[in-house]
């Protein structure tokens, strides 16, 4: 191979708590998290332990949730009275 010059040290360090672990009761949590979320029909949550932690799956995630919001203001602005806006001079 013909290889010249000093080799590099490299260190890898993983944060044991840096990616959430889907074990023992994550998906009673998930659930859990589901049935409260019916109560409040208009907070949207995400989160990268719902659904996964991939780059791709984020995008996927935050799609989804933008169009729960705008299906929740469509929604809110087809009654019969309009919805205030808090603005900052409010």
């Amino acid at each position: 191979m013909k290889i010249e010059g000093d080799a590099d040290f490299i260190s890898i360090r993983r944060h044991p708590r840096g990616l959430p672990l889907y074990h023992g009761q994550y998906r009673a949590r998930l659930a859990q998290i589901a049935t409260c979320l019916q109560t409040l029909p208009c907070l949207q949550l995400n989160a990268n332990y719902i659904g996964g932690v991939s780059v791709r799956e984020r995008i996927y995630q935050g799609k989804c949730t933008a169009q729960a919001v705008t299906g929740n203001l469509k929604q809110s602005n087809s009654i019969s009275h309009p919805q205030q806006i808090l603005t900052p001079s409010h």
